[in-house]
């Protein structure tokens, strides 16, 4: 099978990163004026200055990140690229997907039950409708997806319950 790429709406892609390099500098740059950092001496302009810098450096960070959100489904393991981090689930390892939670439980190596929320496509009461119905519609095509490509043999939790969903 081959490699399904699903990314969230570019709104949704976009609008975090004008939040970061918007927003979140507007305020955090005059509260440090506010504050004092930057008086008349050269180390509150430099502490200003570094401030600033950082304020400009995560933005950017975070506003890449959020361009960048996906999951990608190969046969072998599931990408998530979240807003902070990515993670790779191997199929294998997957024993259900929650459309509506937006996310996916797995076992880790050691046997451990794990959730992982799909942030690409995680809604909440303020998401818009068309939003939220875009988001139900491409966790239920990693579900499928995910139903299609797994093994023959069902997965069993602690206590021998059968841990796929169907």
């Amino acid at each position: 099978m081959e490699e399904l790429v699903l990314r969230p709406g570019l709104v949704t892609r976009l609008l975090p990163a004008g939040v970061c390099l918007g927003v979140f500098p507007t305020v955090a740059i005059p509260d440090s004026v506010v504050y004092g950092l930057a008086g008349e001496s050269a180390v509150g302009k430099a502490v200003l200055g570094v401030s600033v810098a950082m304020v400009l450096v995560c933005g950017v960070l975070v506003a890449w990140r959020a361009f960048r959100l996906a999951t990608i489904c190969r046969p072998d393991e599931v990408t998530l690229r979240g807003y902070l981090r990515t993670i790779r689930i191997p199929t294998t390892s997957i024993i259900a997907i929650d459309v509506i939670d937006a996310d996916i439980r797995w076992l880790d190596s050691e046997g451990t039950p794990r959730r992982t929320k799909v942030s690409a496509f995680e809604s909440s009461s303020q998401t818009s409708k068309a939003t939220r119905e875009h988001n139900k519609k491409t966790m239920e095509q990693i579900r499928s997806w995910w139903l299609a490509t797994r093994r023959e043999s069902p997965r069993r939790l602690e206590g021998g319950a059968e841990a796929v969903e169907a």
